[in-house]
């Protein structure tokens, strides 16, 4: 059966009948807008986050774009190759802007990143409560309340603080962040064993028994994305502000790219740390320490594997798999459609014959007939081939339980499975996989086809009371399968369409040794 997958023309995909009568999915960016949020503002006093008029009030969440005072979204970074910026003509800020509203009024933003946005509160605004928001661009946060406190109450509530910075808690938690370092990271080989092996030395000057957790991971465009390595998660504990970790050794590969390895202090894990913490901080501040739940502390270290030939040759061994795979897919979802349009016709048997305009309404509204692109109508070419095709029918149009049987069990089966097989050894080569979410797409298409394959062969031995064959009722060589989010063939004409686009396939077609290129967005 896989000799029967012919060559796919991306540019127009055809997965089995329903694929052509339905639209495209429309497309994914890929860096979809990530709606900001305030999760904690670090100024809390005992009920509710509190500053005084002059003040600043730091919060932490997510959506918060690079930006600059008053919310001026930062120049974009110069790419490789652009030529160098002229001083005399200043740059362009990119496309976000960041503001802040503060009960009605429009405050300004201090600064933000992707974790934090830094308020600055007026001088004139007078105590009480507001609720505060954070708006980039169009998008805007969830409003969280905050207090404004004279200057007098906010004294008594957190003592003198006359002259000292209100940013103190923040100064300290920047201290801290200074003890935690990674000093060495590389890959090497077990002596034992001759795997590869990644080693992790590093520096934590907190006290004795402190966890770290370690992670190895792949990058994909930041050191904010990223994906973990198989087996790439290690806790280990400081010991003379040291710690060290060896990952693997590992059956599998590594991908030419750039990998980090990430360490974690979690003050909130480690009840000596969160004590430090406390004995640190001022009267004041104690009040505060709460604010910190969230925090962690965590030092990164990056390593590239292999050079830029290297991971061209992997990218196009990473689309051939993915274009054969989804030729194969293609060919499966026809032979179902083919095999249902055909055996339907016993449904609507009459006499010797069978009751073909009964049948038609039944195709359509199975959506198992095509539309011809060019006039819009019915494909004539596929309606007849699917009225000529007779394979498991008598011919007086009764059923034929044995031929069908012999198609699922001795064709589609094990083409979905020598399938699924082939694309677990192609996982199985790497620690970390370059479209991780293309493999888990996949072998959901995979699931579904085979749950299809026995809902519309059980049709025929239900209609015709006849007992359903195991080949049919169980997975057989499929083994367990993966829970889908729906099973249905319009499900897999969109997981179709994504991985065209996450593996970048659409206008890709096999090298011929000449003119190849990597390609594919990572995603």
């Amino acid at each position: 059966m896989l000799n029967r997958a012919r060559p796919i023309l991306v540019a127009s995909l055809a997965i089995g009948v329903a694929v052509i009568a339905l639209a495209a999915t429309p497309a994914v960016a890929d860096d979809p807008v990530v709606k900001p949020r305030i999760d904690q503002v670090l100024h809390t006093g005992a009920k509710v986050p509190s500053t005084p008029p002059g003040g600043i009030l730091i919060c932490e969440g997510r959506g918060f774009p690079d930006a600059v005072i008053g919310g001026r979204a930062k120049p974009p970074e110069p790419k490789e190759g652009d030529p160098p910026p002229d001083p005399r003509k200043p740059a362009e800020p990119g496309p976000e802007v960041v503001n802040a509203k503060l009960g009605n009024r429009t405050v300004t933003v201090l600064g933000s990143q992707y974790g934090k946005c830094t308020v600055s509160v007026p001088h004139d605004m007078k105590p009480g409560n507001y609720d505060l928001q954070i708006f980039v661009g169009r998008e805007k946060s969830n409003a969280v309340k905050v207090q404004v406190l004279s200057l007098e109450e906010f004294k008594k509530a957190f003592g003198d603080r006359e002259g000292e910075s209100t940013t103190s808690l923040e100064n300290h938690f920047e201290k801290w962040k200074k003890r935690l370092s990674i000093d060495k990271f590389e890959f090497g080989t077990d002596p034992k064993s001759g795997k590869r092996i990644a080693t992790v030395e590093g520096t934590g000057k907190f006290p004795d028994r402190t966890y770290v957790v370690l992670q190895l991971k792949l990058t994909r465009k930041s050191e904010h994305d990223a994906r973990k390595v198989k087996n790439g998660v290690q806790k280990v504990k400081v010991n003379d502000a040291k710690f060290t970790a060896e990952f693997g050794p590992f059956d599998s590969g590594f991908l030419a790219g750039i990998y980090q390895v990430e360490a974690t202090v979690d003050p909130t894990k480690n009840p000596h740390v969160k004590k430090e913490i406390a004995s640190m901080v001022t009267a004041g501040e104690k009040q505060v320490v709460t604010g910190w739940k969230k925090k962690k502390w965590t030092a990164r270290e990056f390593l590239t594997h292999g050079g830029e030939e290297e991971r061209k040759a992997e990218g196009i061994a990473i689309k051939q798999h993915y274009f054969d795979a989804l030729a194969i897919v293609n060919d499966l979802v026809e032979q179902l459609d083919l095999a249902y349009a055909s055996t339907a016709k016993s449904l609507f048997k009459q006499g010797s014959k069978y009751d073909d305009a009964k049948w038609f309404e039944h195709m359509k509204a199975h959506r198992l007939l095509r539309r011809d692109r060019a006039t819009g109508r019915w494909d004539e070419k596929w309606l007849a081939r699917i009225r000529d095709d007779k394979r498991f029918l008598t011919s007086s149009y009764h059923f034929d339980p044995d031929k069908y049987l012999e198609w699922v069990r001795d064709e589609q089966i094990p083409t979905i499975a020598a399938l699924q097989r082939k694309h677990t050894e192609y996982k199985d080569q790497y620690v970390a996989l370059r479209f991780p979410e293309a493999s888990l797409k996949l072998e959901h298409m995979l699931s579904v086809i085979f749950v299809l394959t026995q809902k519309r062969s059980a049709e025929f031995w239900t209609h015709n009371e006849l007992p359903i064959p195991k080949e049919i009722k169980g997975p057989g060589e499929m083994g367990p399968l993966p829970t889908t989010p729906a099973v249905s063939v319009a499900y897999i004409r969109d997981s179709y369409h994504e991985i065209v686009r996450m593996v970048e396939l659409k206008d890709w077609s096999p090298p011929t040794g000449e003119g190849e290129d990597e390609g594919g967005s990572d995603d």
